[in-house]
């Protein structure tokens, strides 16, 4: 079964470009390690989400195994731009 995970959380406004270089360098190195991470931008609200898509629960699951200390720190960079709460949803795709 595969899993979606998603973080989402709004932008300051005055934080915009710093977040988009931010992002942008972390995307590049997120794709050395994930395959299916991408960031979406919500049309006209400055709300963005982190999508991860795993193949299984068990890649999943070992996702923090398989992000290097160094994107850690860059995606924790990312909290000075974060206008509020971060929310996160996990979605586990239905079995057959």
């Amino acid at each position: 079964m595969k899993v979606i995970f998603i973080v989402s959380y709004k932008v300051k406004p005055q934080a915009k470009k710093d977040y988009l270089k931010a992002i942008k360098l972390i995307r590049a190195k997120m794709s050395e390690v994930m395959q299916n991470y991408d960031v979406y931008e919500q049309k006209n609200k400055d709300t963005y989400y982190e999508i991860y898509i795993f193949d299984s629960y068990e890649e999943f699951d070992s996702m923090d195994e398989n992000i290097t200390d160094n994107i850690k720190i860059l995606i924790d960079s990312l909290k000075h731009y974060i206008d509020g709460e971060i929310s996160y949803q996990t979605l586990i795709q239905l079995e057959d």
